[in-house]
């Protein structure tokens, strides 16, 4: 839609893409369903962790939060 505001959320996927630590993601999108496709297209491929449900953080009504992964084997 032209000129419509598009409200955006942040979807937080934790403990995820396990490979020796657990990994983490993070995608700004309008919905799971377009954070995933956004995801996907990224990595270029599709991953079972994507299946769980995602942490959802609406940006108009969030207070300030961070993430982070911490790295190690």
């Amino acid at each position: 839609m032209k000129g419509a505001l598009m409200i955006l959320k942040v979807f937080v996927w934790e403990d995820c893409f396990y490979d020796y630590t657990a990994g983490l993601a993070v995608v700004i999108a309008r919905d799971s369903e377009h954070a995933r496709d956004i995801l996907e297209d990224r990595m270029g491929y599709r991953h079972d962790d994507l299946a769980k449900r995602p942490q959802v953080y609406n940006l108009d009504k969030c207070k300030p939060v961070a993430f982070y992964v911490h790295g190690g084997s």
